[in-house]
């Protein structure tokens, strides 16, 4: 049997919309999505166990398995996936390009202090970081061990003018998306993508839009036991579908308002991203929706 490999790959950046766009691609009935979201095989990640009990990151290394992933694909002329950590690992576009040379690639960015602060967040929800975000952001930009699931990369992760570059020098067909202005029109940008992936785009008036990755907490101790215990976590994916997980999550969790950035943490961010804002459109060929205060 020939192997076949994906067409399509969301790239990133972490907490950008990737999870989001996910769920509508895998809606279009000429698209096939991977049922696991981000397989990350191509980025060959060594998380710390910690990291994938609490997270459930998947690491997926053996070729076999990974091409199981799509061997449900029928006659879909699209076939993807989504793993974040693609963008920022460095050897990810040429091990892609090496069997899926006319790949088509998607990259969500972000404002990256904006991108670094809802990481952190999501760290602290998930039970991986306690510290404040300035003593966070500080140890990150100190650390010795950097990787995926190593070390947190909220820095790393938002440094994007060589990360897109890597695939605009490697693929034809990029296609960069600011989460900004896709969430102010959701379907007008769906419709965008489903025409640069060649599929019917009548389809983006159909896709119901919704929160995939909104702030929430855990607000009673309970709550907080299960989000941030990695046997708990890992007993659940082990124990329940991924439904009745889904709604054990909503059980614990509540929507709330996302607490104010530090402004010492913002101000050091801010600092360091301006030299992005200043070589990003260089790289992209158009304006950002954002820009340092």
């Amino acid at each position: 049997m020939t192997e076949v490999w994906p067409n399509l790959f969301v790239v990133g950046a972490a907490k950008a919309g990737t999870t989001s766009l996910y769920h509508y691609l895998s809606q279009h009935p000429d698209i096939y999505m991977s049922p696991v979201k981000e397989p990350h095989f191509f980025s060959n990640i060594r998380p710390k166990q910690r990291y994938m009990a609490l997270s459930g990151c998947v690491n997926i290394q053996e070729a076999a398995a990974y091409l199981n992933l799509f061997k449900q694909k029928a006659h879909h002329s699209v076939i993807g996936e989504a793993s974040p950590s693609y963008l920022w690992d460095e050897q990810t576009p040429e091990r892609i390009q090496q069997v899926s040379p006319n790949a088509k690639i998607i990259v969500m960015l972000r404002e990256p202090t904006s991108r670094a602060y809802s990481h952190y967040l999501n760290e602290v929800r998930a039970g991986l970081e306690k510290r404040p975000f300035l003593q966070a952001l500080q140890a990150d930009l100190s650390s010795q061990a950097v990787g995926w699931g190593v070390s947190p990369l909220y820095v790393a992760l938002g440094q994007y003018s060589e990360q897109v570059k890597r695939y605009l020098d490697r693929f034809e067909s990029v296609h960069v998306v600011f989460f900004e202005e896709f969430i102010k029109d959701i379907e007008e940008h769906l419709r965008q993508i489903f025409e640069f992936l060649n599929v019917d785009s009548s389809y983006a008036a159909i896709i119901e839009p919704e929160v995939q990755n909104g702030y929430a907490i855990a607000p009673h101790p309970i709550g907080k036991f299960m989000m941030g215990t990695p046997w708990v976590r890992t007993l659940a994916r082990q124990v329940l579908a991924q439904r009745w997980r889904s709604q054990l999550k909503w059980l614990v969790l509540k929507r709330a308002p996302k607490p104010v950035m530090d402004e010492q943490a913002k101000a050091l961010l801010q600092e360091i991203y301006r030299s992005e804002f200043e070589r990003l459109p260089q790289v992209l060929g158009r304006e950002l929706p954002w820009q340092v205060s």
